[in-house]
């Protein structure tokens, strides 16, 4: 829709409790390196590769923010579905931040600096075509020697069936 605008930058309202909470929730799903290294500052939009997308309030956290809308009563819009306890981000911002908050105040800060410290590892390393959860289920049909079928991005299908010679590719 923005490149139709044309429109090429979009600023995003992620805060770092945002960032910290996709942490938690890649964490919980078992990525690795590349899916810790979350929400860039400044990054192209997966999209749409000609729109680049900008967080300018990445570094600062929620409850400063809404302090400062209140303070200088600023309107602002809510996502309703922010509230809906049946996805795992609102389970993960109203139960586990808090609790690990009460463990140490600073975890915010320290998730993402372990996203940063992520970034930085994986570096220019071109990325995998699978993700991690893709890559566990390849690696476990290939253990098991069990034929498997595997969406990938684009809705590509990659399916891996045995015969007795040995795995077969399609």
């Amino acid at each position: 829709h923005a490149a139709a605008l044309g429109v090429r930058h979009i600023a995003l309202g992620h805060t770092a409790d945002d960032r910290a909470e996709t942490v938690l929730i890649r964490l919980i799903r078992g990525a690795g390196p590349r899916g810790l290294a979350v929400m860039a500052p400044v990054a192209v939009s997966p999209a749409d590769r000609g729109v680049v997308l900008v967080r300018p309030l990445l570094g600062a956290h929620r409850g400063d923010i809404m302090v400062h809308l209140d303070r200088h009563r600023l309107s602002f819009a809510r996502d309703p579905s922010n509230e809906d306890s049946r996805f795992v981000r609102t389970r993960v911002r109203r139960e586990v931040i808090p609790l690990l908050e009460q463990l140490n105040p600073q975890i915010v800060d320290h998730l993402c600096a372990l996203s940063d410290m992520m970034t930085r590892a994986i570096g220019s390393d071109p990325p995998s075509p699978l993700g991690r959860a893709q890559q566990l289920a390849l690696q476990r049909a290939l253990r098991l020697r069990q034929s498997t079928r595997l969406l990938l991005k684009g809705g590509v299908a990659l399916s891996l069936v045995f015969s007795r010679a040995g795995p077969v590719r399609k």
